[in-house]
């Protein structure tokens, strides 16, 4: 019998963090998952066997909390799908924010959030 587990993967490397400003800002910093909350597979789609990795564009607001999220790479979209439990859990995250010049600014973030079975 598989037993099922979340794999949870996100990758804040220099080349993925882009500013919600136009074009790239620097900052000193990166952003760091400070609280996050692993997503939950839907017990409906536990037979299908699904894995993979759903990525997800996330801006990350000035005081750490995750304003809007896009689907970036789909892996089951719908309702009770792997995207929306992907989008759920990232909500009720909080990240500490990357700073510019000392001061916390707003940001995309893109990572995978990865579904797979043992």
């Amino acid at each position: 019998m598989k037993r099922f587990y979340v794999l949870f993967i996100l990758i804040l490397a220099f080349a993925t963090i882009l500013s919600v400003v136009e074009g790239m800002t620097a900052y000193e910093d990166p952003p760091i998952i400070v609280k996050s909350v692993l997503p939950e597979y839907p017990d409906s789609l536990k037979k299908s066997s699904i894995q993979g990795d759903v990525w997800l564009d996330v801006e990350v607001l000035e005081d750490g909390s995750v304003g809007e999220i896009e689907v970036i790479e789909s892996l089951h979209a719908g309702p009770g799908g792997l995207d929306e439990s992907a989008i759920a859990a990232v909500k009720q995250w909080k990240i500490k924010p990357v700073k510019s010049n000392g001061k916390p600014i707003a940001m995309w973030v893109k990572f995978p959030v990865s579904f797979g079975f043992e």
